[in-house]
């Protein structure tokens, strides 16, 4: 991949170092505030990235203003008598 198609695919640039810069994105302009009700998080504890999602949840603060519901995965029959 040549450095121009690896800076439009990536929205860097090289310094004049070789260092690989990264523009300012456009849309991460605008602070979006977490507003209570706004957002509910539904998560799976089966699921590998569920750590990380309930843990940056803590991390930053956000338990009063996301709610949050845990799924439970179901791998048995949901219709023991169907036997289909």
């Amino acid at each position: 991949m040549s450095a121009s198609a690896l800076a439009a695919t990536t929205n860097t640039v090289a310094n004049k170092d070789g260092a690989y810069v990264r523009h300012a994105a456009k849309h991460r302009t605008d602070a979006v505030e977490a507003e209570p009700g706004r957002y509910h998080l539904h998560i799976a504890l089966a699921c590998p990235w569920a750590a990380g999602a309930l843990s940056m949840l803590y991390l930053k603060g956000l338990e009063d203003a996301i709610s949050l519901s845990v799924v439970h995965p179901t791998w048995q029959r949901t219709r023991p008598d169907d036997p289909e």
